[in-house]
């Protein structure tokens, strides 16, 4: 159903929310969620007690179908985003999985104003992890990381029990762990420096694992590179990883922790610089900013001709486009 048809049809799908089939309310109040709710913020907050009213809703798929239309309309009411979330908040416990993965997944999704009322979400969204469901796990991931990018301060008071995580006996919820700090420790490296070495050994789990681990590594090699000083010998098994986003984090840790070691970092330079040529923008510029940092800590590798006068061209020109 078209947006310009569900706009029209309004009253008539706001009136099906009472009606007694099940799916008839659910997909009443689902379809709503393919409307700009931004571009009409009145009609958004007119309709938002009926939305509101279906989260009792005994049935549990047009809970979760509330749920997610709820997420869509925050857009269109911003001064009302913190009594949602204080509801999105009370369905992380719901008895249904899809509730409680549709509410985790919302609270990541909607752009709260107040740190407090999200503060709230934490511990319960840290026991998800711990859910039955992987679903369910992986919205509670999804969400920690939303909102960790945004308040870091606020998953802090996370992360001693994530890193419990890690050495479970779920493999699964090892790896979810691992996600979640590498994804932390991208933009605060000291979250994650006591248990870098633990973390290192997740970067062969998956892509997405690995993409957000590999961050994490190359976080603590630009600010405390020491800390890697004993890694060299697991983050080299990762030279030939068919992940490109996790052969120049590598290249980069291992030239940033090995400068005197000449056969390392003559063979981990070479692949930043294939990477200047990468069909990836971001790859291209990262790699010309890692460059740039390993030759400041070690300009040796000028002197020796590792890199060239035309790679010196080719990272200036990079990082004259940030300017």
């Amino acid at each position: 159903m078209s947006p310009e048809i569900v706009e029209e049809s309004l009253p008539e799908i706001v009136r099906l929310f009472d009606d007694p089939d099940m799916d008839i309310r659910k997909n009443s109040v689902y379809v709503l969620s393919f409307l700009d709710w931004r571009k009409d913020p009145e009609k958004a907050k007119e309709i938002l007690p009926r939305i509101t009213k279906l989260l009792e809703d005994r049935n549990c798929e047009v809970r979760a179908a509330t749920v997610n239309t709820l997420g869509k309309i925050a857009l269109g009411c911003p001064e009302s985003i913190d009594d949602m979330v204080s509801m999105l908040v009370k369905l992380l416990d719901d008895r249904a999985r899809i509730v409680r993965a549709e509410a985790a997944r919302a609270i990541g999704f909607i752009d709260w104003k107040n740190p407090e009322i999200v503060r709230n979400a934490i511990p319960k969204l840290v026991k998800l992890l711990e859910d039955d469901n992987f679903h369910v796990r992986w919205c509670a991931a999804f969400a920690l990381d939303r909102i960790g990018s945004k308040k870091p301060e606020i998953v802090k008071e996370a992360v001693p029990t994530i890193i419990e995580f890690l050495d479970s006996d779920d493999a699964d919820l090892g790896w979810v762990a691992a996600y979640i700090l590498g994804k932390i420790g991208a933009s605060r490296p000291e979250a994650v420096e006591g248990v870098i070495s633990n973390l290192i050994r997740f970067l062969g789990v998956n892509r997405t694992v690995s993409h957000s681990v590999s961050m994490a590594i190359a976080a603590v090699a630009l600010k405390n590179p020491a800390l890697l000083k004993n890694e060299s010998a697991k983050l080299m098994k990762h030279f030939n990883s068919d992940d490109e986003n996790v052969r120049l984090c590598v290249a980069f840790a291992l030239s940033m922790i090995s400068p005197e070691d000449p056969e390392i970092v003559k063979e981990a330079v070479p692949i930043l610089i294939e990477f200047l040529d990468s069909d990836e923008e971001e790859i291209q510029l990262r790699a010309a900013v890692y460059l740039a940092k390993v030759i400041t800590s070690n300009p040796e590798i000028v002197k020796e001709g590792i890199v060239n006068d035309e790679i010196l061209s080719k990272i200036t020109d990079f990082l004259e486009k940030c300017l």
